[in-house]
This record gives C-alpha cells, sequence and structure tokens, in this order.
C-alpha cells in the first residue's frame, strides 16, 4: 500500500527488534517520507510543529539532551504513537518541506521490554 499510495518501485525497508532507543534525540529525517509502525514496545514520539525550536535540532542542541537544550516548550507537547499505530512522517526531502520535517524520536526502551520496528523509505 506504501508503494501504491506514492507511486514508488520499491522502498527501503527495516524490520528490526530494539533493545535501545535507535535515535534518542528529536529529529527529522532526510528523507521524502518515512512509514513507522511499532508491532511490540514503547512507540515512536513526535512533537507537533508549534512546539519545536527547530534551530535547537542536531548541532543547535550543543550536545545537550533535548531537554537541557529547551528543544520543546513543555513536556507536555511530546505525543506518542501506540504499538500498532501505523505513521506516515514527511521528512525534509519532501518538496516543499524543506524546514518543516516532522520532528521526532525512538523513546527510551526498559529493561524489561523490547520494541519491534518496521520503517519503510522511499528508496
Amino acid at each position: 500500500m506504501f508503494c501504491l499510495l506514492f507511486d514508488l518501485k520499491r522502498v527501503g525497508l527495516r524490520l528490526a527488534t530494539l533493545d535501545r532507543a535507535m535515535c534518542p534525540k528529536f529529529h527529522v529525517d532526510r528523507v521524502p517520507c518515512r512509514l513507522v509502525a511499532t508491532y511490540s514496545g514503547i512507540a515512536t514520539q513526535w512533537l507537533p510543529h508549534h512546539a519545536v525550536r527547530r534551530e535547537r535540532l542536531g548541532v543547535g542542541s550543543q550536545g545537550k539532551t533535548d531537554e537541557e537544550s529547551v528543544l520543546y516548550r513543555n513536556p507536555n507537547d511530546i505525543q506518542q504513537l501506540k504499538a500498532g499505530d501505523i505513521a506516515l512522517l514527511k521528512g525534509e526531502s519532501w518538496i516543499g518541506n524543506e524546514g518543516a520535517g516532522l520532528v521526532h524520536r525512538s523513546p527510551n526502551v526498559t529493561n524489561e521490554s523490547k520494541r519491534l520496528l518496521l520503517t519503510l523509505d522511499f528508496n
């Protein structure tokens, strides 16, 4: 369905079991769109556009954690998908979306659980 939706001949596929956060800091993807689905464990976190100080992403954080860099205004702004949700994350490479990719991160995984994560990328 992802291929049909975007008229793609092929996609990049990742299916992984994770015992730690793959991308623990909030970031944007440099792809047009990424499908993300967590089948078990804690799912992806994201921030609404109005809550992000984009100048504090990446090197703008000066090596600080997301919380220390005050990347977002209020911890209550952090949104979270649920296991089983399927999300399409529009990235920075979507035509006309430069500087507006969805800001998201992998949540911390507890010692007792693991994540089963599927991603599909434009290829």
